[in-house]
């Protein structure tokens, strides 16, 4: 049955990583059944939704200054409401409601689940603008604005609301939900919380759902994901289990792959199943951070340089043509010229196939941020940060050069718009991902978006290839 609502028309923007852009899926997919429209515009919406991420402090001036524009539309006269979701709403969810007036929910990552609940409050119980809801008893504000503060850790329900993604042939499935490291950069554990791990069954379920809908690839999410581990009686699940599992129950699904995986406590088992289980892809993305011994250890990271190598080397000689992506810190507390280049070093010891780069930034709560001076220049962070991406636009370029000629399996995904040149009249720009997540651009008819083609590689950047379907 149609609800009439005054506030119906949502507009929804995701910072930061997979773990949001799933959130974002599965919100839309809960609200749309409950007849809300989502907008591609903010200026269409008379909700505006952000689902935040506080992983890194650039992420969180983007949205205050949205909310600082909105905030300007809004004395201008606009019926709007505005919502802050995600890992943000959690982290500084006290200042926010203090220093934002404008804001009049805000939703932490694990409470998610409430989401409808609060928008059908905010049609339905409306009085000079001020949002009047009874929550649980056991908190009490001092606001008219709205929180939702309980903690929610069951992964099941939410998660299994996965009926929607952006990419029409790939999703991503989360198999668990926040971490135990508590890294002393860190403030995923003070925002998603200790690990809770998803019951198997619910996870093949929502995957057979996925692929049932024409779903070609799933990505299983984690924070530390190779700490994946369900115990039910006697019975103990770990995430080479569970790939086993999704793999050999699941034969419609083209393509498996998960991140993001802690260099501790990796259990070498995985590799044996990514060996014998061919449609699970030959992909590690496992973050050093820090190639320095006296910087891992002020990040609380629990290994040294030397056992990192060894578990890179493990996994080499485990899986000759394994692709290591990682994520790298520049500019962390104490960091000098010889701690920055023993992690160039590592960038040239590893030859990652490509990596994330970061210039360190205070977090809140974090150790890093009660205890240490972030005493390294940023303009010394600017220039580390640009030359670690030199180096690794080398290393990438070298390797791929090595794929000329070669011929990959290569997931066609979507057409790329504003062709400037068809090769033929029935041809169109494809752009494509192979099994360790290159990007391919090639021309083909639209027909084969969504199916597997071979590609031969003719031409190289650092970080795509181009090739012709053969």
């Amino acid at each position: 049955m149609y609800i009439h609502r005054k506030y119906n028309n949502i507009y929804i923007e995701t910072f930061g990583c997979q773990m949001n852009i799933l959130d974002t899926n599965i919100i839309i997919n809960l609200l749309k059944k409950s007849n809300y429209h989502f907008v591609n515009i903010p200026n269409k919406a008379n909700i505006i939704l952000y689902n935040t991420c506080s992983v890194r402090e650039l992420c969180e001036q983007k949205v205050l200054s949205r909310i600082g524009y909105l905030n300007k539309q809004q004395k201008a006269g606009a019926d709007i409401k505005i919502g802050i979701l995600g890992c943000m709403a959690e982290s500084i969810k006290a200042k926010m409601l203090k220093n934002n007036k404008s804001v009049d929910f805000i939703i932490g990552p694990n409470q998610l689940f409430n989401i409808l609940n609060v928008l059908n409050n905010i049609n339905n119980v409306v009085k000079n603008n001020i949002v009047q809801i009874f929550i649980d008893n056991n908190y009490k504000f001092k606001t008219n604005k709205l929180i939702y503060a309980k903690r929610y850790t069951n992964l099941n329900h939410f998660d299994s609301l996965n009926r929607y993604t952006n990419y029409k042939y790939r999703a991503f499935v989360r198999i668990t939900r926040g971490c135990n490291k508590f890294c002393s950069f860190c403030i995923v554990p003070y925002v998603r919380g200790l690990e809770v791990h998803r019951n198997p069954k619910s996870i093949i379920k929502e995957i057979e759902y996925l692929v049932d809908k024409g779903i070609k690839e799933i990505v299983l999410l984690g924070q530390t994901i190779n700490h994946y581990v369900y115990k039910s009686y006697n019975k103990i699940t770990t995430l080479a289990d569970l790939l086993f599992q999704i793999h050999e129950q699941i034969p419609t699904l083209c393509r498996l792959r998960f991140l993001t995986s802690h260099p501790v406590n990796f259990d070498v088992s995985i590799f044996d199943v990514m060996l014998s289980c061919n449609r699970i892809s030959r992909y590690l993305h496992i973050p050093a951070q820090s190639g320095s011994n006296k910087i891992l250890s002020l990040m609380n990271r629990g290994y040294t340089i030397e056992s990192y190598y060894d578990f890179i080397n493990i996994a080499k000689n485990k899986i000759s043509d394994i692709s290591i992506y990682g994520d790298i810190i520049v500019g962390f507390p104490t960091e000098n010229e010889h701690d920055f280049q023993k992690t160039k070093d590592l960038l040239n010891n590893v030859q990652y196939r490509n990596i994330f780069v970061f210039k360190y930034s205070p977090r809140p709560h974090t150790v890093a941020f009660n205890k240490m001076t972030d005493d390294v220049n940023l303009i010394i962070k600017k220039n580390r940060n640009n030359e670690i991406l030199t180096l690794q636009k080398q290393i990438s370029l070298q390797y791929n050069k090595t794929l000329i000629n070669k011929v990959l399996l290569v997931l066609v995904e979507e057409e790329i718009k504003h062709n400037i040149l068809n090769m033929h009249e029935k041809s169109v720009k494809l752009k494509g991902r192979s099994y360790d997540d290159y990007v391919i651009i090639f021309y083909g008819e639209k027909k084969i978006i969504g199916t597997i083609v071979s590609i031969k590689i003719i031409s190289i950047t650092s970080l795509c290839l181009y090739g012709k379907l053969i």
